[in-house]
């Protein structure tokens, strides 16, 4: 017969046993913790705004990118970046910005607001806290620098110069400079470009071409032109001035970021003054005319753009009954605002008039031109 007091022993090493048992199974995810695994790296987050309007932006594929708001025309947003320079990216491809910026939008219930500019998920926030969001979808057009200043305007300025001497004394100049003013819902574009060459005996070639357009943004891919001009002067040609006014339409064909192309028609009026012409022959004319033209612009690289602009016309048989004028080449970004420039210009005149003696110009003029110019 057992006693009490001889089991006693045996019910404190089972309760001893059940103790250890307890504690070494809560050890056990201790032991488990200890144990070096790879850990996920938390998602980077950009610090807050600078009061610098340093600008964070987020892209869809989840890329990063910091520097500063130039500008959103036509689907392409305009951003600067000091180590990447200027980019042109596909507004549908960001996701997020973080930003101090005061900006101006114009919107497609044709409301144009103003404010800082924050977005996320794809929702923008342009004043404060207690803003309606916006879709980003619903921004046609973006500008900074407040109502107008200089931060509206960019563009570049090209000069090319050949001298010879010894048995050919010649003096070639070629100049080109554009220039664009945007606004959320404007667009106003200056553009010139001349050639002057002299030699000793005389100046062989003079001609300059100057023009102006003010278009109105009307949806992300259609504009309308209210007011197009243009004035062209070439006595090679025979042409001592031309004058062009017009009004038209436009339309955005693709516009990727990296690639824009667009399509243009205007009706116009063209008033001609020509240099020279036989007796009894009138020394002007002015002719309704049909203006058609395209603009397609492409960078091959982060540093060489291709570009290309062709516009021809259609107007009465005293006028040429048809000309036009084309201009593509390479822009090659070099330092800084430095651009080495090459471009080769094609203008041709159908039926050009005769000067005093009877003889009648060469219908196409060709040009190659190379130059350094000044981007803005």
């Amino acid at each position: 017969m057992i006693s009490k007091s001889s089991t006693r022993p045996c019910r404190v090493a089972t309760a001893l046993l059940l103790l250890a048992s307890v504690c070494g199974g809560a050890a056990a995810p201790s032991a488990a913790s200890a144990d070096p695994s790879p850990q996920p790296e938390p998602e980077f987050s950009p610090a807050p705004p600078l009061p610098d309007d340093t600008t964070w932006l987020r892209l869809t594929s989840g890329e990063w990118l910091k520097g500063r708001i130039r500008g959103l025309s036509e689907g392409s947003l305009e951003f600067a970046s000091d180590a990447l320079g200027t980019l042109h990216l596909s507004w549908s491809k960001v996701e997020e910005i973080h930003s101090n910026q005061s900006v101006q939008m114009a919107l497609e219930d044709g409301r144009v607001v103003s404010g800082v500019l924050r977005m996320a998920d794809g929702r923008i926030r342009w004043s404060d806290d207690q803003a309606t969001p916006l879709g980003s979808s619903e921004v046609l057009s973006i500008t900074t620098g407040g109502t107008g200043g200089r931060d509206l305007w960019s563009g570049d300025v090209v000069a090319g110069l050949n001298i010879r001497s010894g048995n050919t004394e010649q003096t070639d100049f070629t100049g080109r400079a554009n220039a664009v003013r945007r606004t959320p819902r404007d667009r106003v574009t200056l553009g010139y470009l001349g050639n002057i060459s002299d030699t000793e005996e005389a100046r062989v070639t003079d001609n300059h071409r100057a023009s102006g357009e003010w278009a109105r943004l009307k949806s992300k891919r259609f504009f309308w032109t209210p007011l197009y001009g243009e004035y062209f002067r070439d006595p090679f040609q025979n042409i001592a001035d031309r004058v062009t006014l017009g009004t038209g339409v436009g339309y955005m064909i693709l516009d990727t970021g990296r690639t824009t192309w667009e399509l243009r028609a205007r009706a116009a009026y063209q008033w001609t003054s020509f240099d020279q012409v036989p007796d009894g022959e009138p020394s002007s004319a002015d002719t309704p005319a049909l203006l058609v033209g395209t603009g397609y612009d492409h960078d091959l690289t982060g540093w060489i753009d291709y570009f290309l602009d062709f516009d021809f016309r259609v107007v009465d048989e005293a006028s040429g009954t048809y000309s036009h004028h084309l201009i593509t080449g390479l822009k090659l970004d070099l330092v800084g605002s430095l651009d080495f420039d090459v471009s080769w210009v094609w203008d041709r005149i159908e039926d050009p008039q005769p000067d005093a003696d009877g003889l009648v110009p060469e219908r196409d003029d060709y040009r190659l031109v190379f130059g350094l110019g000044l981007s803005f």
